[in-house]
């Protein structure tokens, strides 16, 4: 089965323009499916609002200012992708759109061309295609936030990484080292391609017995360019007589703390539904790597999408003669183990992992899903062609009418409205722009963020209102003299404090936004 699934050369001009022509139409149902959901999303994720900030600061002040902050803290230079093309687009939460859906769409090449190498032009298409229909990374496609830019160049960065392995030229490994850096520069997650690449080189490399000279080469081309192009890139723009402060890159790193288990099963506890059995809180308290290992699978099993994860099952025990026997597929899994690692890192030192966190391993990951669903529809295929003569007659259309079904059912996804319950903080802020003008100072949790940035005011934010951190919401209340005051019951109840200040007479309610699930947006004016 895999052998008629690796047609690996393609011979004739009429091959590779049928290639072309499969190629070509599932980057166009990759770019529809996310066209479709960038035209029906109605709102932007709470992050989005610092990276239009931060292009608008770009813009204001120019690149030396943007990179002696240290980017403000957030340590990214993806408002650079979002200043260039905004060079071209005169909007900027357009332009921002725009940058996901670019690089959210491109990762389709590196991809497909990893893959094609690997297990050949059949299963290439099926995982592209399977690339194309996946609902999450259709939606990030369409965020604003830097996930699909660091998709990019870490998929980007692999390829060139594995190209080097493969055609066994030097310059590859450079230029994955120069995307490696990026890929950094984009998001600090991409740290761990400093340590995946390496490591994938040296077990691909001892397996296939080279020299440790040879090895050494690739390793030192892959490295160089970290310090080097970090320098010729902070010297072009900074110049050399700036100080370019790290921001958080630095504090991230020396502040990776490990996480008590205490604090872990407290966050846990306090997130759980009520209703809850105390034995399964106990369990929480006193079984913390069962816990924190059942949420890393389930957020594993869930980013793969349901039915992929299976496929991806079926792929590796199909393959797996293959994955030690062939070094560039013993590559792409021991590129993936230092992601698989720092993932679950994440989740026992952080609480979470998200989705978006998996997404770079289960894009490397994804060559065996389509390889598994490639097997099963090929199967199928076989099954229905030696049975009765309707379905003889059936199989050759079988296949097909899987992946038109399967498309079908992708755009019905993406077609209906998308983030459509955050549009009454858009409603609030608006109503606040209307009603008080932009030059507003407005005090509200970082969930508000939204709110804060359609009105065009000044936010100042705290983290919670709970006893441990009255002290600190009343420095701030004090220390900027607020025009408003926001809470969103999206984060919780209503706290007490802001009782407390209306009946002193320093607040006075004005206005309330309800969303579709009842989740309400408080507005109150602060009394001056």
């Amino acid at each position: 089965m895999i052998n008629k699934l690796e047609n690996k050369e393609i011979v004739g001009t009429s091959n590779v323009e049928r290639e072309s022509l499969l190629f070509t139409i599932v980057f166009l149902l990759a770019l529809l499916l996310r066209v479709v959901m960038f035209l029906r999303i109605q709102g932007i994720a709470p992050d989005s609002p610092n990276y239009i900030y931060e292009t608008q600061r770009l813009i204001d002040y120019g690149f030396k200012e943007f990179f002696s902050q240290g980017f403000a803290g957030i340590f990214t230079i993806y408002p650079i992708f979002i200043y260039l093309v905004n060079l071209l687009v005169d909007n900027l939460l357009l332009s921002a759109k725009l940058v996901s859906l670019i690089f959210g769409t491109a990762v389709i090449f590196p991809l497909y061309f990893i893959t094609r190498r690997l297990m050949g032009i059949r299963v290439a298409l099926i995982t592209i295609f399977c690339f194309a229909t996946h609902p999450y990374l259709i939606r990030y496609s369409v965020e604003i936030l830097k996930d699909t830019t660091l998709f990019f160049f870490s998929i980007t960065a692999l390829y060139f990484a594995f190209t080097g392995l493969w055609k066994k030229k030097y310059l590859f490994f450079f230029l994955a080292g120069v995307f490696s850096w990026i890929t950094v520069l984009v998001r600090l997650y991409g740290i761990v391609l400093i340590f995946a690449i390496p490591f994938a080189i040296i077990i691909s490399e001892l397996k296939d017995k080279r020299s440790i000279k040879e090895i050494l080469t690739n390793l030192f081309l892959f490295l160089v360019p970290i310090p080097l192009v970090g320098f010729v890139f902070f010297y072009i723009f900074v110049g050399p007589e700036q100080e370019f402060l790290l921001g958080s890159f630095t504090s991230l790193v020396l502040r990776f703390d490990y996480t008590a288990d205490t604090v872990f099963a407290k966050i846990l506890i306090n997130n759980i539904p009520s209703g809850i059995s105390s034995d399964y809180i106990e369990l929480i308290t006193n079984h913390f790597y069962l816990v924190a290992t059942a949420e890393f699978i389930d957020t594993f099993f869930s980013a793969f999408s349901g039915a992929l994860f299976i496929f991806f099952i079926i792929g590796v025990y199909l393959d797996r003669k293959n994955i030690w026997r062939d070094r560039l597929r013993l590559f792409i899994i021991s590129f993936a183990f230092p992601f698989f690692a720092f993932d679950f890192g994440i989740i026992i030192t952080h609480f979470i992992v998200s989705k978006r966190h998996i997404m770079p391993l289960i894009l490397v990951l994804l060559p065996w899903s389509g390889l598994g669903l490639g097997a099963i529809l090929w199967w199928l295929k076989e099954w229905m062609s030696s049975s009765k003569k309707t379905l003889r007659w059936l199989s050759r259309w079988i296949i097909p009418a899987v992946f038109f079904i399967w498309a079908f059912s992708t755009m019905l996804y993406v077609a209906r409205p998308y983030r459509a319950k955050v549009i009454y903080q858009e409603e609030a802020g608006k109503y606040l722009k209307e009603t008080a003008g932009t030059e507003l100072v407005i005090m509200a949790n970082n969930y508000n963020s939204r709110v804060v940035f359609y009105a065009g005011g000044s936010g100042k934010y705290f983290h919670a209102t709970k006893a441990e951190n009255r002290n600190k919401f009343m420095t701030i209340f004090n220390k900027f003299n607020p025009d408003y005051l926001l809470w969103d019951t999206h984060i919780g109840p209503l706290p007490d404090i802001y009782g407390e200040f209306e009946d002193k007479g320093l607040i006075e309610f004005e206005k309330k936004f309800v969303s579709t699930r009842d989740e309400v947006v408080y507005i109150y004016k602060v009394n001056k």
